[in-house]
């Protein structure tokens, strides 16, 4: 094992334990990902890109049933997801669910 000199006291280092506790912070973040705990934060991914994302879907999808209206892409944080919502005038068209960068329907 490697030594450390701390206020003249040899400490064993184990590199052992260093390893461990980074499989740990690993394994933690990974599992809160997988919840969607950290969907914002490790994601990233701006209202202004989900907003588009959800207007191509709708047009992908319904573009052919579009009104007279523009549709309009609003964005709805639950906490544990995030919805897009696709509105003709008052009207709301679609729910649309945004989880790990995919766009799917409610």
């Amino acid at each position: 094992m490697n030594e450390i000199k701390v206020d003249n006291k040899k400490r064993k280092f184990d590199i052992g334990n260093l390893i461990y506790v980074a499989l740990i912070i690993v394994v933690l973040l990974f599992g809160m990902n997988r919840l969607g705990i950290t969907q914002g934060f490790l994601a990233g991914t701006n209202t202004d890109t989900m907003r588009q994302l959800g207007l191509e879907y709708y047009m992908d999808h319904y573009g052919e049933q579009v009104g007279a209206e523009e549709p309009e892409a609003v964005i709805r944080n639950f906490g544990c997801h995030r919805e897009i919502h696709i509105y003709e005038g008052d009207q709301l068209k679609i729910r649309l669910s945004f989880f790990n960068g995919r766009v799917s329907e409610i």
